[in-house]
């Protein structure tokens, strides 16, 4: 074994970000979390505040005991997540998706499809050697 992975084993882990978004990239209507912590214990009562592309910024709410706050975007494309805590402040991307609209596509070329194998089963040519 060489002495960097030794080194590296033993070494102590990095602490976890102060502000955490999960997950990073949601679509409208879709739920994130932002976690914000103190050191190694949870923050509770950090005011979070959402920042847009054009620049304006709103308060969205703060944390609770666990240090989570859920939000549910509203408005499509690149948003910041910011909160102050223990004086820093501190800022995640996020981006926020339009709805997926594939289960629309999904019900219009499913029937099609087996539409399609059922007359090409019916019509095909018939086997005549024996007449």
């Amino acid at each position: 074994m060489s002495f960097a992975v030794i080194l590296l084993t033993l070494a102590p882990q990095a602490p976890p970000p102060p502000l955490q978004v999960a997950p990073r990239v949601v679509a409208v209507g879709g739920d994130f979390v932002v976690s914000a912590r103190a050191g190694t214990r949870p923050a509770a009562g950090v005011v979070v505040a959402l920042e847009h592309a054009d620049g304006s910024r709103e308060a969205v709410g703060a944390t609770d005991l666990a240090g989570e706050l859920h939000l549910r975007p509203k408005h499509v494309g690149y948003h910041v997540v910011a909160a102050e805590i223990e004086g820093v402040r501190h800022v995640v991307a996020v981006v926020v998706e339009p709805p997926s609209r594939n289960w629309l596509l999904a019900f219009g070329t499913v029937p099609l499809a087996l539409a399609l194998g059922c007359r090409a089963l019916l019509s095909r040519p018939r086997d005549r050697r024996g007449s």
